[in-house]
C-alpha cells in the first residue's frame, strides 16, 4: 500500500462496478459462513482476516509443475529465488475497493462479495484505495 492514498471505510457492494470475467462458487467446506449484517466484529475478520494456507497438489518434473486444486482462488507467481523460481498463493486476505472520481471499483476479494451478496449482506469494511487515475 505504499505510496497510495487509502483508508479503511465501509462500502456498499451493490455501488462497486467489477470486471470479474466470471465467479465459481467455492464449495461451503473451503469458506466458513457470511457473518449477519450487523457482525461487525465478524465481517471484519471477513475482510481482512489472515492468510490462507494453500491447499493444492503439486508434482513437480525435470522442466514442469503440475498444480491440482479444488479451489478457484489459487494463482501462481514467479519469484527470484533460483531453486524454488515459483510461488503458491491463494489470494489476498484483505478485501480492497477503489474509488476514482464518483466511481467505486471492486479490487480484491471477488468471491467474498458474491458470497455476501448472495447471503443479503451488502456492506462491508474494506480497504479503500482513492485513485488519481484509471491507471
Amino acid at each position: 500500500m505504499a505510496g497510495l492514498d487509502w483508508f479503511l471505510g465501509v462500502v456498499d457492494l451493490r455501488r462497486l462496478l467489477a470486471f470479474q470475467r466470471r465467479i465459481v462458487a467455492v464449495p461451503e467446506n473451503f469458506e466458513p459462513p457470511v457473518p449477519p449484517a450487523d457482525d461487525w466484529i465478524g465481517l471484519m475478520g471477513l475482510c481482512f482476516g489472515s492468510p490462507k494456507p494453500v491447499f493444492c497438489d503439486a508434482i513437480r518434473g525435470d522442466k514442469s509443475v503440475v498444480l491440482s486444486s479444488a479451489h478457484p482462488n489459487l494463482h501462481f507467481r514467479f519469484t527470484n529465488d533460483i531453486p524454488n523460481p515459483e510461488a503458491i498463493h491463494s489470494g489476498s486476505p484483505l478485501f480492497e475497493v477503489a474509488q476514482y472520481r464518483e466511481r467505486w471499483f471492486l479490487l480484491d476479494g471477488y468471491h467474498r462479495a458474491f458470497r455476501c451478496l448472495r447471503a443479503g449482506v451488502c456492506c462491508l469494511p474494506a480497504i479503500v484505495v482513492q485513485s488519481r487515475s484509471l491507471e
